[in-house]
């Protein structure tokens, strides 16, 4: 640089380059949620790469590893017997019908739990019974063996419900 008294100028310049500015990140979302930096939104697994201005003005470049984590959806068919209940999460369900529960999962995101219920009634039957005297009469784990009205409760085989067996028993 030449000033105009016609001798040299010594000027001293200490310039002083900032660093780029690198940032790594791993982040998870749930499914149907978004992830944003500077002016870009994520919704989907991938690995992304953002230039942003830091504060000092210089570039800087995050790049993101996003994973989203996929709703877990159940169906399930449960048979209940009358009078019983079946829980999912804090819903409790005592009657015939289609039913929705969304609770969240150990990851923190929602979880959709379809369920089908299916009412079993009981079954009620009665019986007229005769027997020769000195004979027995035997349902479930009772035995008879003097005239009168009986009423026993089984558990049926076929649904785990109950069964009431009305029985009038004569000789």
């Amino acid at each position: 640089i030449s000033i105009n008294t016609g001798r040299d100028s010594i000027v001293n310049t200490n310039l002083t380059v900032l660093a780029p500015i690198l940032f790594n990140q791993a982040i998870t979302i749930c499914s149907g949620d978004t992830y944003s930096i500077g002016t870009s939104l994520y919704s989907t697994s991938g690995s992304y790469t953002d230039v942003l201005i830091a504060i000092n003005g210089c570039d800087s470049t995050v790049n993101t590893i996003l994973t989203v984590i996929p709703e877990i959806i159940v169906n399930q068919t449960v048979s209940i017997c009358d009078g019983d209940a079946y829980s999912v999460g804090t819903s409790n369900y005592t009657v015939a019908g289609n039913f929705t529960d969304v609770l969240t999962s150990v990851n923190g995101c929602d979880s959709t739990i379809n369920t089908e219920i299916i009412l079993t009634t009981e079954f009620v039957i009665a019986q007229n019974i005769s027997i020769c005297y000195g004979e027995s009469y035997s349902i479930g784990t009772n035995t008879y063996t003097t005239p009168g009205n009986y009423t026993d409760t089984l558990v049926m085989v076929t649904s785990s419900c109950d069964s009431i067996v009305h029985t009038n028993l004569s000789i």
